[in-house]
């Protein structure tokens, strides 16, 4: 059975309804079996339900994606299955669900991929980590790595393939901004109930993390949906008045991103805002170096945080990170040209360096990859952002809409902070924020053509 339209014959939607209608029936009869497992049996329901809706509705399954991944991130490690001995998480399964739709997806749409930019970068480079998972010393977790990095690929295609107009384009951007509602709120209730997670030998306190693994994690997503609610404030006409509502959205993720506590993701928000106002809103970047400088005087914990980078703790996290780097470079040359293993740079780290200096995350993109493809596999990933910032900036160049071409501008912005930032953080291993900006980037290079062919053909 092939993915059909919203458009659709009475037939067709009622077998749909039918189909729904079994699955929640069965769903309903394992109900007790699960009972003990209450989180392993929601899961599962959820990668059904939204695998019936991306088989069926493609378009609205794109939607759903990225409205769950954010809120199921903290769930993304949870085993919902063995097999011999080995379990899958619920990241491998839904990348795996993923992998299927965009596959069915392909075969559809086969004549427009053709014209799909990236494409080359993209298989190289995942044809390089798919040499670490052959030659990896832990296959299955390279395994997993790999399929985490082939679904974000997988969006970027879903996203090429599934928004045709510039109204799915702006529809897209929206939702990938709502998405952060449900975890902002959790983040809300962190902070109010004390429940978040303090650093003591940094002096920091109830660091909000939503339903994100970690403050960083959920800093950086609300930096991307910070920026896009910005745009669509920006970008809007005045007949759409609605869109107004998305200044409350801006305000909360802005207030949110400060008690993340996250210094890259501040510093990140930071370059994007000088990049586009460099480039074209010089009045608008006026304004925000004066709200930066008064939030640094005025607001306690951006003042602390940042006067902390200069105060030379030794047990800070600048100190440790540099000590982490120093090590784990030396790493890198035992096996330069492939690496270790896709997806095995933490472990590798643990296991030279061993437990006592905390946390064994590379945080950093470019070491992390070197370590675990090595340069070749740098060279590949190098190259695809590096097409990735042409592609952006000749979209924004040859733009034919208002907002086409300011969101060009806002995700080549977001493109050149993450890289800057991908020195310092794993910005990479966020699956959520990789999944919402990739499937952003496709949408945007589809309608950018479509709109530059129909302005030629005119």
């Amino acid at each position: 059975m092939s993915t059909v339209t919203l458009e659709e014959r009475p037939e067709e939607k009622i077998i749909k309804i039918r189909l729904i209608l079994w699955a929640t029936a069965l769903f309903a009869l394992l109900m007790p079996i699960a009972s003990m497992q209450p989180l392993f049996f929601g899961l599962t329901i959820t990668i059904c339900y939204l695998a019936i809706v991306l088989f069926f509705y493609p378009k609205i399954g794109l939607l759903a994606l990225l409205i769950l991944r954010p809120i199921l991130d903290r769930f993304s490690t949870d085993k919902l299955f063995l097999i011999g001995g080995y379990g899958l998480n619920f990241a491998s399964i839904l990348a795996l669900v993923m992998l299927v739709f965009a596959f069915l997806l392909t075969i559809k749409k086969r004549k427009k991929i053709a014209t799909m930019p990236l494409t080359a970068f993209w298989l190289l480079f995942l044809a390089t980590t798919l040499v670490g998972v052959l030659m990896s010393f832990d296959n299955l977790a390279s395994l997993a790595e790999w399929l985490r990095l082939l679904s974000i690929f997988a969006l970027f295609l879903s996203g090429f393939l599934l928004v045709d107009t510039q109204l799915e384009l702006k529809r897209l951007v929206k939702v990938a901004v709502l998405s952060a509602l449900i975890p902002g709120f959790f983040a809300l209730y962190q902070y109010f109930t004390d429940t978040g997670l303090t650093v003591p030998l940094e002096g920091i306190y109830n660091r909000i993390y939503g339903t994100f693994a970690h403050p960083n994690l959920f800093a950086y997503y609300l930096v991307l949906v910070s920026v896009l609610a910005a745009y669509l404030l920006g970008a809007s006409r005045k007949k759409f008045v609605a869109d107004q509502i998305f200044f409350l959205p801006l305000v909360f993720f802005l207030a949110l991103l400060v008690l993340t506590f996250t210094r890259g993701a501040w510093l990140a928000l930071v370059l994007v805002m000088f990049i586009v106002g460099l480039i074209k809103f010089r009045k608008f970047l006026v304004v925000g170096l004066v709200a930066i400088l008064f939030a640094y005087i005025f607001v306690t914990p951006i003042n602390n945080r940042v006067n902390d980078l200069f105060s030379r703790n030794p047990y800070g996290s600048i100190s440790w990170r540099i000590k982490l780097w120093t090590d784990s470079l030396a790493y890198v040359g035992d096996n330069r040209l492939l690496g270790y293993g896709t997806g095995l740079a933490s472990e590798l780290i643990l296991e030279k360096r061993g437990e006592a200096y905390g946390s064994s995350d590379p945080h950093n993109d470019y070491l992390k990859i070197a370590l675990e493809n090595g340069l070749i596999g740098l060279f590949f990933y190098a190259a695809l952002l590096i097409a990735l910032v042409y592609r952006l900036l000749a979209a924004y160049l040859a733009g034919r809409g208002s907002e086409i071409k300011i969101l060009a501008l806002i995700l080549f912005g977001l493109t050149i902070s993450f890289i800057i930032m991908g020195f310092a953080d794993n910005i990479l291993r966020n699956t959520a924020l990789m999944w919402a900006f990739w499937s952003l980037a496709g949408a945007l290079f589809a309608v950018s053509m479509s709109t530059h062919e129909t302005t030629a053909a005119e």
